[in-house]
């Protein structure tokens, strides 16, 4: 429509109120507040919504609106002070160098961190004994032996000779049958830890997109975090406390056609515009906690759960700075308890490229079924489990001076930490209905990306596609 393209305001809102009045997009209950109309509402401030912000901002389009439901912008970009230092909450690698907008950022600000060296791991048993070069060498080249098959499998996939199937069973294919825990830790490092579930709930194609670029992670440790990476990228679209971003609003509701679109938050406003771009995680979007009407239709929601949204607990551990450090100078440990999965990948912060030694941070992670276990407990018990862990690893062991844990899944803003394939979510037709609009809905995040699905790079990627996306449907 002619008037849709043009954007008269007056006219727009014109339209667009009445039609929203005549179908109850909104009711005329005491509390309401109606907010000026926008061409375009964005929801959520996380990297993809700053994304596709920026973008339209490139193309002169700078009527639009965010709905961000916390107090902050980032998302589950969040860098908090700990210990001295700056850690990260939420994402802490930066995957892809050529062509990502946030990698041009870190160079040109020299954001300090480094190049995780996969490589630099030990392994300890439940015991504490390291068994690196026993049992750990065994179990790399045996799975090693097995990736050679995943690899003929994943090309298979590509060149359509073959259907996608779960990395287990491509693993099974390849003779890999882990059957020690220091199989399954192996195990864990290469995958779990890096997708967040196991892999029988991993897409082996999934993997296959990832494998090159997953060699090259930048582990971002700057004293102004990871925060200051997006802000800085977006910074030329954005003016500090910019009208056009609304904090503290959580969308309830999401009322559509091809007149426009009505957005209601817990507060009771609702902001209306021509088309609206949903970014909210995936935990988000299949939960139900967001009301569409229309109803998105059968084939947007069967794509949307295809996806995962993964369970991933990180502890950091401040241990007082006259005591020496306890733990392995190696840049990973890997602990291989007699139940698989628990908190089994430790990173020493202490290791050349990020902190300096005497700094005395450990961070130990966990993931998938053990993080759902984890989750469910208090601070002080996830403190005495993972002090307990240590204490039999090592000697010498003292009391942290303070504690930080994150637990992303309990957040109803997020209700988890990053995507995960399942099986089949890749193939060409399922993908593209995944990131395919809904008449003016668009929806754009780290899932909808077709490189780098599921990091943050995927998402201000996404971000980006999908404001282009947006412009192509909106400009004559």
């Amino acid at each position: 429509m002619l008037w849709l393209k043009t954007f008269k305001a007056t006219t727009i809102t014109m339209l667009v109120i009445t039609h929203l009045q005549t179908i109850q997009f909104h009711q005329s209950q005491v509390g309401v507040t109606h907010i000026r109309h926008s061409q375009v509402l964005i929801l959520g401030g996380g990297a993809a919504g700053l994304a596709a912000a920026k973008t339209l901002a490139e193309s002169n389009i700078h009527d639009f609106r965010i709905l961000e439901g916390s107090n902050r912008i980032g998302g589950r970009i969040k860098s908090v002070a700990f210990g001295g230092k700056t850690v990260e909450a939420g994402a802490n690698w930066v995957i892809g160098r050529e062509g990502s907008p946030l990698w041009d950022v870190i160079q040109r600000y020299n954001i300090s961190g480094k190049r995780s060296n996969l490589d630099n791991v030990l392994i300890r048993n439940f015991y504490g004994d390291n068994v690196t070069d026993t049992e750990g060498e065994f179990g790399w080249k045996k799975l090693e032996i097995a990736q050679m098959t995943v690899s003929e499998i994943i090309e298979n996939i590509e060149d359509k000779k073959t259907e996608d199937m779960s990395l287990r069973t491509c693993l099974e294919i390849g003779k890999w049958l882990p059957k020690t825990p220091v199989e399954n830790v192996v195990e864990i490092f290469d995958y779990d830890f890096e997708y967040g579930g196991s892999p029988e709930v991993t897409s082996c194609y999934s993997v296959g997109l990832n494998e090159d670029a997953g060699n090259d992670l930048y582990y971002v440790a700057d004293k102004r975090g990871y925060e200051f990476i997006l802000k800085t990228y977006v910074e030329d679209a954005l003016t500090p406390h910019d009208d056009r971003l609304h904090l503290n609003e959580v969308v309830t509701s999401i009322n559509y056609n091809e007149t426009g679109v009505a957005v209601t938050t817990h507060s009771g406003k609702v902001f209306t515009a021509a088309v609206v771009i949903v970014t909210f995680s995936i935990g988000v979007l299949k939960s139900g906690c967001v009301t569409f009407n229309p109803p998105l239709p059968d084939w947007k929601v069967d794509s949307l759960f295809r996806v995962r949204l993964e369970n991933y607990v990180s502890v950091y551990l401040k241990f007082p700075n006259t005591s020496s450090r306890f733990w392995d100078n190696t840049e990973y440990i890997l602990y291989a308890d007699e139940r698989r999965g628990v908190f089994p990948v430790w990173q020493n912060l202490e290791v050349d490229g990020l902190f300096p030694p005497g700094t005395n941070i450990l961070k130990m992670v966990t993931q998938g079924e053990d993080a759902d276990r984890v989750t469910e407990l208090t601070d002080a018990e996830i403190t005495a489990d993972v002090m307990a862990i240590l204490r039999r690893v090592y000697t010498n062991v003292v009391d942290p001076e303070d504690v930080f844990i994150t637990k992303w899944k309990t957040n109803p803003l997020y209700r988890g930490c990053f995507c995960n394939m399942e099986t089949l979510a890749f193939k060409s037709e399922i993908f593209e209905a995944m990131r395919a609009p809904v008449e003016n809905v668009f929806f754009a995040g780290e899932a909808f990306d077709d490189k780098f699905a599921c990091y943050t790079t995927g998402a201000v990627r996404s971000g980006i596609y999908t404001a282009k996306k947006l412009l192509a449907y909106i400009l004559p």
